[in-house]
């Protein structure tokens, strides 16, 4: 009777140890699982990243360009309002020559 409970005992034993031993491969498996979703998830943010730092290196790019068309049309602007300024003066100058010319005609008829 000694001897049935020490082998059905040392069967116990050993069906817990592979229960355990099955259990630490399980675990290991998860371990590992866990370990290449955790690499994944780091190539995605470096991929995140990389793809943010190309957005934002292109609204630069995109921001000094809208600097440059202002200024461009800043310049155009001011070159408009000197063009303007130059044909006022022109009208000015041609209707002062008008008066002038008025004026000789006149003093002529007389």
């Amino acid at each position: 009777t000694d001897s049935v409970s020490f082998c059905l005992s040392s069967v116990s034993s050993v069906t817990d140890s592979v229960s355990f031993c099955l259990s630490s491969v399980s675990t290991e498996t998860d371990s590992v699982s866990f370990c290449l979703s955790s690499v994944s998830s780091v190539t995605d943010s470096v991929s995140f990243c990389l793809s943010s730092v190309s957005s934002v290196t292109d609204s630069v790019s995109f921001c000094l360009s809208s600097v440059s068309s202002v200024t461009d049309s800043v310049s155009f602007c001011l070159s408009s309002v000197n063009s303007v300024t130059d044909s006022v003066s022109c009208v000015i100058w041609s209707l002062a020559l008008w008066n002038s010319s008025l004026q000789v005609v006149n003093s002529s008829v007389h």
